[in-house]
């Protein structure tokens, strides 16, 4: 059984990215005669919350990938496709040109990672996580799913809650850096807050069955504008049950 993803952009974001959308379906294999064995693959998201960088350059094993320069708040609009190995990553400021962090990585054939730039004042982090979705599939039928990420640096260990009128779904402590598991919600509107001597910040989202949401936790303490603390969100996709292919076409465009 194969999950297929449709990566979304909310027009808060970028509206150059909104024409990176499409769908991408991950399988083992290849029906392609004349390439029996393509190169295992997997998928990428990237994303930039260093809100003090205007811009920066993403690369794996030395090459770019798309998107480049992905601006602050930007991400890359759909997981990409990358070739499944231990590949080092890069992270480099556009303006500068210096690299400001760096890890490496083991992606896993047939996944979903995504990749949090986060970080400020020359303290920059590469947060490179797997997106587990087939733990979704025994979910409870009908629900959306949301996680978190807090990428605010000094935030003080906010407590997390998110709400839908009198019940609780959420209710934790976030460490900078901490990405949440995803927790089934149904379908309507959230109240989603990050409360610490340093940060409040809330916003309400509506929730769509069976998509996939990302709460991102973002900003620097004290700041104005883009930079503030805030909360955004980005759809990772939408949970389905249909069957695919990698055809040699995604695989050549692999990076």
């Amino acid at each position: 059984m194969k999950h297929y993803f449709i990566a979304e952009i909310r027009n808060y974001l970028l509206a150059i990215s909104a024409m990176l959308l499409c769908a991408i379906v991950f399988s083992g294999c290849s029906d392609d005669d004349d390439n029996p064995n393509p190169p295992p693959v997997t998928g990428l998201m990237t994303l930039n919350l260093a809100p003090d960088q205007e811009a920066v350059d993403i690369a794996l094993s030395g090459n770019l990938l798309p998107g480049s320069p992905l601006p602050y708040l930007g991400y890359s609009g759909v997981y990409l496709n990358i070739y499944a190995a231990e590949r080092p990553v890069q992270t480099f400021s556009y303006l500068s040109g210096n690299e400001i962090a760096a890890t490496t990585h083991n992606f896993m054939e047939d996944q979903y990672y995504s990749l949090f730039v986060i970080g400020a004042n020359d303290n920059y982090r590469n947060l490179v996580v797997m997106d587990n979705f087939d733990s979704l599939s025994n979910a409870a039928a009908g629900s959306a799913y949301l996680r978190f990420v807090n990428a605010i640096p000094d935030s003080g260990n906010p407590v997390v809650t998110v709400t839908m009128g009198d019940s609780a779904y959420v209710d934790t402590p976030a460490a900078f850096g901490a990405v949440s598991g995803f927790t089934a919600i149904p379908p309507g509107e959230i109240s989603i807050r990050a409360l610490s001597s340093t940060t409040d910040i809330s916003r309400s989202i509506t929730l769509e069955q069976s998509k996939i949401y990302t709460a991102l936790l973002t900003g620097m303490p004290g700041e104005t504008g883009d930079t503030k603390t805030q909360i955004r969100y980005v759809v990772n996709g939408m949970l389905a049950e249909e069957p695919g292919k990698q055809d040699s076409a995604a695989v050549a465009n692999s990076f």
